[in-house]
């Protein structure tokens, strides 16, 4: 019997025994069997860079969109034909940012979307009509954000707002949209020249870190956000798709739970599947590829992987609920980090360098303006040189 390994990032126990249930149905079928090789998020990047370098490694691997086009770029990845892709996808009405960073042109395509995540407030209905703020105009820009917390604060909430401030690359998800909402981006139009320190991104990303007065002085990781947020000690919460809405045991909090985009652009990130360079087995990885690409293997995907890239996805009973609209809205409307060579490094070192700034504004919260300018200033300079070697 033929074999493959198949690379991933583990979201958790749920997930993984549904994929194994899959693979095993993969293997039934079409008498090739899976071996999983599980990365963690922090050592990711290097496994895959050092496949691209060494040509060894897993036949598939489910990786970030944002690394698909440097893996690319390497000759470390099989690029799907026409006709590979219309096979894989011919069924399926994907969002057209699930594609981003995976195509070049209508010819070549390196990667294929399966699951894909979204950036979402979630707040307490309740608890904003307390404080006297406006629900549907709550979060949609900067200052309405701001003065939402403040008025929260206002009304005796110690912690208004909970999110992830510690290492994790949600950091960086998060802040794009304080950026994108500022009529900025992290480049310029053409992807070209570094965009970070631009008046108009130096002021979202001000304004992102004066979030720090809201906070509760807590310093969490996702996990411990949206727990703060399931047992009622935070009023709003910024986090991704979480399959929490479905099951909350806080009666209160499941009650008046109301969600809605970040910003009205929330940060969208896919998976997609690539098939390396270096495989002996392409036919048995395709075989997979397009196994797991089928609407069939949806409930067995999302949402314990993430969310469906395509409208189909959308249609299973796992959605049936009042959660779906506002994140099919959020997956429509949304956005993602920039198509572009140079991205790779900016997004190492902005990833570093969001924690270390919240490590500063929290010690000193009155003076996150000035920190937020002394940090970006330099690390724009050195990324240009960076480029420019």
């Amino acid at each position: 019997m033929k074999e493959i390994v198949f690379s991933v990032f583990g979201p958790g126990k749920e997930a993984f025994s549904n994929l194994e249930t899959l693979l095993r149905q993969f293997e039934q079928e079409k008498k090739i069997r899976v071996r999983l090789e599980v990365l963690s998020w922090v050592d990711g990047w290097k496994h895959q860079l050092d496949s691209a370098i060494h040509s060894s490694g897993p036949d598939v691997s489910l990786t970030g969109s944002t690394w698909v086009k440097d893996l690319a770029r390497m000759n470390a990845l099989h690029s799907f034909s026409p006709a590979e892709v219309k096979k894989i996808t011919s069924d399926k009405d994907y969002f057209p940012l699930s594609w981003s960073g995976v195509k070049e042109g209508m010819e070549t395509t390196w990667g294929i979307p399966l699951v894909s995540g979204v950036r979402m407030v979630y707040y307490r209905r309740d608890l904003l009509q307390q404080a006297g703020v406006e629900e549907s105009t709550a979060f949609q820009t900067i200052a309405n954000f701001e003065n939402t917390l403040a008025k929260l604060k206002a009304s005796g909430h110690e912690t208004p707002l909970a999110m992830c401030t510690l290492p994790a690359n949600v950091n960086l998800q998060n802040l794009a949209s304080w950026i994108w909402s500022s009529g900025a981006d992290f480049f310029d139009a053409n992807g070209t020249e570094l965009a970070i320190d631009t008046p108009q991104a130096l002021e979202g990303m001000k304004a992102y870190f004066r979030l720090s007065r809201y906070l509760g002085n807590h310093r969490l990781n996702q996990d411990y956000s949206d727990n703060l947020f399931e047992g009622g000690q935070a009023a709003v919460l910024i986090s991704g798709y979480m399959n929490m809405t479905a099951d909350l045991s806080n009666h209160v909090v499941h009650e008046n739970l109301g969600l809605t985009s970040v910003l009205d652009t929330s940060f969208i990130g896919v998976m997609d599947l690539i098939v390396w360079q270096h495989t002996r087995q392409p036919e048995a990885a395709l075989e997979l590829i397009e196994f797991l690409s089928r609407i069939e293997a949806g409930p067995f995907l999302y949402p314990s992987w993430g969310l469906p890239p395509y409208q189909q996805g959308w249609n299973d009973a796992a959605f049936d609920r009042h959660d779906r609209d506002p994140k099919v809205t959020a997956m429509q409307r949304g956005r993602s980090f920039p198509d572009t060579r140079l991205w790779a490094l900016a997004e190492k070192r902005l990833s570093e360098t969001v924690p270390q700034i919240w490590d500063a504004v929290m010690a000193d919260p009155g003076e996150s303006d000035k920190i937020v300018e002394e940090t970006i200033a330099p690390l724009a300079r050195r990324l240009r040189l960076t480029f420019q070697s």
